[in-house]
């Protein structure tokens, strides 16, 4: 290690702490952390900051060797593939330039500038996509210390920072560490040290989660739940939102004519099987950091918690929120550790579990980079959605993108879209996603509805099957979780990690769920999207009865001639009217209809609307909604007129009513279709048992029971048994889904398992089981390797195995340390779901988890009973 600019005590201080090598130029230090990161920070009012900060949590670095030369006023520091420009004397960064090394060693040139430095701290920036950029920056400032017990109020007689409780906000300075690394993991990883890891959440959270607005009584809560358990329908999590305290909004008095005995309720819902999440708006008290705010905060969240209450949802959406500790730390980012340290601080051996704003991602809106610590809190929601198709797409687009671009492992939106109703179909779609994403949680706004039974028979029983579907995979699931842990990896993985250099890669509406699941949701309806009825067929329009109150009675304010029905006001009323409480009657004649024929017609409101066709009434929707849409299929034929009559009104909020219609051509629609990039390799459809090879593009059919999946040949996929909640049968046994490849390859996957709720995870108490399958010269074996890890008896004594083969593999035998299995017909169509319950399967028993089980499969020609 070489310093220069440190005096001797400097020396001996840095020297036993094996710091990286530095070099101190003017005001300005510099640090080879590494040969591929670099920090250069300005010294601050009380000199150089060796502390962790709220961004950095690590500072023992290595470093790497370094030389140092000066050139035309210009000091040149030199370290691995990074080149750092330093203006001689440097006070500021202003002028410092960070250069990464490219091409060989000899003859080696330098890239464009990766960083320069300017009068104003870089911005937060995403983060590089796979083969795309090689550098990312840093930027620690404002740079704030933490106290040494956290976002939670100071000891008693704490004399540390007293103003701040214990919390330095008095050393800030320009401070930035710039990354130059082609590859991409490896840049994630050295990211990911810097600044800590994405933890771990319990095991529960991945199990389904029912949400909404509602005023819930603790009968009704429970009865929901019950309802849940009556119909098989799993659960694990039972959100209460805002309405559990006195207002609805803010503070934390329980609002007893609704919970009479909030313990009560709680220790109900736990003898159900349901952990319980309870929504906070803060209204802050004073600055972030003062005495009397935290201890506010420490009072109000810890009372719910002692009370055995288990997760709180931190939301900043609505007109209140924290303040910023230090100007640039916003409150979404401040509320996460503040809430987490709380939590934590609470129940010091359980996993800090809590639910947050995505920072940048704003009501389903991809705006803005987050701070670069915000990763570190998991479970993070897109805000308020619409339920439209479109923001359907962007749920897709948000969690894959995130962990990619944010390295946000856990960005999940309201199932079924916040404000709204969906169609059924919409519905379904929503939930097939959310199935095979990292959270599972349906929410809405205000007295609406997102119960599975809510939207019929049909979407119940397909949304019922992939639930249980999601919860035969969570051995998947949890095996991505902790692997996101370990290194980033997402557990939605877009394509372009694994295979940068195909730019239908970088889709952010398909993905691999973990090492080999291809999943492509349908983001469209099967059926076109109603378009508003021609203002020529209105034959002279409509006449437009507009009444100041929302009931049509009285006269009308006034009477108009509109030439359709095709209104969005927004957050105001029609002009000359009211914002809210309002409604509108139009009447009048439609036709001559262009072509014989079955239409949809169809309501788009919010918030009622009724619709007659020739006097009868043929939608009724006479109530407050949130954006709904509502449709009728009515016979027409060509050149008849049809008197037609809507009645609309509006009582807060958006105002909006939209008359539309599609003609149904031909036999009606009864699949989807989207194009779905198949990565490179060989691929097999989940519900055909078609085998493709990749790279190309395809086009998937799906019904409305289906979602276009794929599993990976040479891939091996862990499932479970059909739970009913989470913790309710230990993982004893687990089944391989075994996929054999047509070419020879080696393929390794592991099996994770811990304890689920504690943090020793971080301290290696697991259990890891390695799966090996291999095909070489036509011989396919599976080795299921000895566990790692001090939790070895959490491993699995029964292993199942069903076989996904070739089409030349009319069936496979079977031997398990060379004993002979009965034979068995490989997976191929599904009738209902992917990885299904009933099937061909054969196991093998593992008493010792320290010892291999090797089976071998074979080709023949029937199967044996």
């Amino acid at each position: 290690m070489r310093i220069w600019g440190l005096s001797a005590l400097a020396l001996a201080c840095v020297a036993a702490h094996a710091a990286p090598t530095t070099f101190v130029e003017g005001d300005l230090r510099i640090q080879f952390l590494s040969p591929t990161l670099v920090r250069i920070e300005q010294k601050g009012p009380k000199g150089f900051e060796d502390r962790k900060t709220f961004t950095v949590v690590e500072r023992d670095w290595s470093g790497s060797k370094a030389t140092r030369s000066t050139s035309n006023g210009m000091v040149i520091l030199r370290s691995g593939d990074l080149v750092v420009h330093v203006p001689s004397g440097a006070t500021t960064l202003q002028g410092v330039a960070v250069f990464g090394v490219t091409g060989p060693k000899k003859g080696a040139v330098l890239t464009k500038a990766i960083f320069t430095g300017g009068p104003k701290p870089p911005a937060n920036t995403f983060f590089p996509a796979p083969g795309r950029v090689n550098s990312y920056v840093v930027s620690d400032s404002p740079r704030l210390i933490p106290a040494p017990w956290g976002a939670v109020p100071a000891p008693a007689g704490n004399k540390l920072f007293p103003e701040t409780s214990g919390w330095d906000t008095g050393n800030n300075a320009d401070d930035v560490y710039v990354f130059y690394n082609p590859n991409y993991s490896k840049l994630r990883s050295e990211f990911l040290r810097l600044t800590g890891p994405t933890e771990l959440p319990p095991y529960y959270i991945f199990g389904f989660i029912d949400s909404r607005w509602y005023k819930y009584t603790e009968q009704s809560a429970l009865a929901s739940i019950d309802e849940y358990r009556k119909r098989g329908i799993p659960l694990d999590g039972f959100v209460c939102d805002t309405d559990w305290r006195v207002n609805g909004s803010d503070g934390y008095k329980i609002a007893t004519d609704l919970f009479p005995d909030m313990g009560r309720f709680i220790k109900e819902a736990h003898k159900r099987n349901v952990r319980l999440m309870f929504n906070d708006h803060p209204n802050p008290i004073t600055d972030a950091l003062s005495e009397e705010e935290l201890k506010t905060r420490w009072d109000g969240l810890s009372s719910l918690l002692k009370l055995g209450m288990d997760v709180w949802w931190y939301d900043r959406n609505w007109h209140t929120h924290l303040k910023e500790p230090m100007p640039g730390i916003r409150p979404e980012v401040w509320g996460q550790a503040l809430y987490r340290d709380i939590t934590l601080a609470n129940r010091p051996t359980e996993r800090p579990l809590i639910m947050t704003n995505v920072q940048g991602i704003d009501n389903g809106m991809w705006n803005y980079a987050p701070h670069p610590a915000s990763h570190r809190y998991p479970i993070q929601w897109t805000g308020d959605t619409q339920s439209t198709w479109a923001f359907l797409e962007r749920c897709v687009e948000n969690g894959v993108r995130s962990g990619v671009e944010r390295l946000h492992a856990y960005v999940n939106d309201d199932l079924g879209g916040h404000a709204g109703t969906p169609s059924p179909e919409l519905y379904t779609r929503f939930l097939q996603y959310g199935c095979l994403s990292p959270i599972t949680r349906v929410h809405c706004t205000y007295n609406l509805l997102r119960h599975p039974w809510d939207f019929g028979a049909d979407a119940e029983k397909t949304v019922s099957d992939y639930i249980k579907l999601r919860y035969r995979l969570l051995p998947t699931i949890y095996s991505a979780a902790r692997r996101n842990f370990e290194d980033g990896t997402p557990i939605l993985r877009r394509c372009d990690l694994e295979w940068p250099s195909f730019p239908q890669a970088a889709d952010d509406t398909q993905y691999l769920l973990g090492d080999d699941v291809l999943v492509a949701p349908i983001i469209e309806s099967m059926t076109p999207l109603a378009k508003p009825v021609p203002a020529s067929l209105f034959m002279g329009g409509l006449k437009g009865e507009y009444f100041n109150n929302k009931d049509l009675s009285g006269e009308p304010k006034f009477v108009k001639t509109d030439a359709n029905v095709d209104f969005d006001w927004g957050g105001r009323g029609p002009q000359g009217m009211p914002n809210d409480n309002f409604s509108v009657r139009w009447t009048g004649k439609l036709g001559p209809i262009p072509s014989t024929g079955d239409y949809n017609l169809q309501i788009n409101v919010d918030d009622g609307a009724r619709l007659w066709i020739d006097g009868q009434l043929v939608i009724d929707n006479w109530k407050p909604t949130d954006n709904g849409i509502f449709e009728k299929k009515i016979h027409f034929e060509q050149g008849s007129t049809h008197d037609v009559k809507i009645e609309y009104y509006e009582e807060g909020g958006q105002a909006k009513v939209k008359f539309g219609w599609t003609k149904v051509l031909g036999q009606e629609i009864r699949e989807s279709k989207r194009s779905v990039w198949i990565p490179p390799g060989e691929w097999q459809n989940l519900w055909t048992g078609a085998r493709v090879i990749g790279p190309k593009v395809v086009t998937a059919k799906a019904t409305l029971q289906q979602m276009p999946m794929w599993v990976r040949c040479g891939g091996v996929v862990f499932t479970g048994p059909t739970l009913q909640y989470t913790g309710q049968k230990p993982l004893d046994r687990v089944t391989l889904n075994v996929v054999i490849p047509s070419k020879d390859g080696v393929f390794l996957r592991t099996l994770y398992q811990d304890d689920g709720h504690t943090n020793t995870y971080k301290s290696g108490q697991y259990a890891k089981t390695p799966v090996r399958l291999t095909r070489k010269d036509g011989r396919v074996t599976v080795e299921i390797l000895p566990t790692q890890g001090p939790l070895k008896k959490l491993a699995p004594k029964t292993w199942g195995i069903r076989i996904y083969a070739p089409s030349s593999w009319p069936n496979v035998s079977t031997t398990a340390n060379g004993k002979s299995l009965r034979s068995i017909k490989p997976e191929g169509k599904v009738q209902v779901i992917p990885f299904p319950v009933t099937g061909a399967e054969v196991s093998t028993t593992r008493r010792d988890p320290s010892k291999t089980v090797r089976l071998e499969f074979k080709s023949v020609r029937s199967t044996s009973k």
